[in-house]
């Protein structure tokens, strides 16, 4: 099961803005890729990255900062944009076997 946790909604108009706390999965598409890729314009905006070695988010994100496994993103977004994070969030051997 991914961990995530859903930290607060926001209603904006007949949508929902979620922010969550994703913790990234060691064998993740996520992992590896810049903050700027883990970004979808419109659905997913990562806010803050506390990266697996520290315990304090930083919020003054460098695009090209690579996430690493056991990072947490914290991550303002659509029920789409979230659904499409978490998806890429999953361990690559459960999306091929």
């Amino acid at each position: 099961m991914l961990e995530h946790q859903v930290l607060r909604t926001i209603p904006v108009g007949r949508h929902v803005l979620l922010i969550a706390d994703v913790l990234v999965e060691p064998d993740a598409e996520l992992a590896g890729q810049p903050i700027e890729a883990a970004q979808h314009p419109g659905q997913a905006h990562i806010l803050a990255v506390r990266r697996h070695s520290t315990d304090s988010f930083d919020w003054s994100l460098d695009m090209d900062y690579r996430i690493e496994p056991h990072d947490r993103l914290l991550v303002l977004a659509t029920r789409a944009g979230l659904g499409r994070t978490l998806a890429r969030n999953q361990p690559l051997a459960t999306l091929t076997g």
